[in-house]
């Protein structure tokens, strides 16, 4: 063979090389060729939780009942309810659980979710000098109330030294804080999603069964929109605190102890 011909075999192995499919990335979309949203086709992703923080990774039309934990990557054992789970829109990991999961697509084709975002908003109530202070709030949905942010010395429990009503949010002895709410006629509706305050009913009810406490000695000092439509609430009673998890469904799928 010359040394033309074998530089002609060459650039042609090359070529062909360069036509072939490249493998898809462990940590990406994984779409089977008739493409991501076929009903039934299945796939694969990595979802890794670094630094025993919360992550969650899109699947669009996952079909949540077909979801397994194919291979852990991390040392962490990784429990399906306790630090991974599904939601209508991926998978989450949480306190350092890595793995490779497997699942299908739904059929029905892709999912259009109308969890939005309704009229939300926050108020400032400070009880000076330890007196009751009322801080109106027109329409407000008195269920939805958290309070975000605690700006006094004295302790701030719901149902003792504040609390909300059909007017706003009012605050005694000492109390001073920031609190989020939804006015009602907003919240988070459409699709059948389940309201902010279902969601928060729901974390309160659990906790109170799991906690072996009253309903009315717990209180949900933080609430965070996540972006699968459901909630993260920072919850605690006297003695306990914790995290609870909700689905957009207002399933409570985690309620971690702290």
């Amino acid at each position: 063979m010359t040394c033309r011909q074998a530089a002609l075999a060459a650039l042609t192995l090359l070529c062909l090389a360069g036509t072939q499919p490249a493998a898809a990335e462990e940590s990406g979309w994984a779409c089977p060729p008739e493409g991501c949203s076929s009903a039934g086709s299945s796939g694969t992703i990595r979802c890794e939780s670094q630094h025993d923080a919360r992550k969650h990774c899109a699947v669009r039309n996952i079909d949540t009942g077909s979801v397994s934990l194919q291979r852990t990557l991390s040392e962490t054992d990784c429990q399906r309810g306790r630090n991974w789970g599904v939601d209508q829109d991926g998978i989450w990991v949480d306190n350092g659980c890595r793995a490779e999961f497997a699942y299908r697509y739904r059929h029905g084709g892709l999912g259009t979710s109308s969890n939005r975002p309704g009229r939300l908003g926050t108020v400032l109530c400070e009880s000076r000098d330890d007196r009751r202070k009322h801080c109106e709030v027109p329409n407000i949905d008195p269920d939805s109330v958290t309070m975000q942010r605690k700006l006094s010395n004295a302790n701030c429990y719901r149902g003792q030294n504040w609390d909300a009503d059909s007017q706003g949010v009012w605050v005694d002895n000492g109390c001073r804080a920031e609190f989020a709410y939804v006015t009602r006629g907003g919240g988070y509706g459409g699709g059948g999603g389940a309201s902010e305050s279902s969601m928060r009913k729901a974390c309160i009810n659990r906790a109170s069964r799991e906690w072996a406490v009253t309903t009315s000695n717990l209180e949900i000092t933080h609430a965070e929109r996540l972006q699968n439509g459901g909630y993260r609430f920072n919850i605690q009673s006297k003695r306990t605190s914790g995290t609870c998890m909700v689905d957009s469904a207002g399933n409570v799928y985690s309620l971690d102890t702290r």
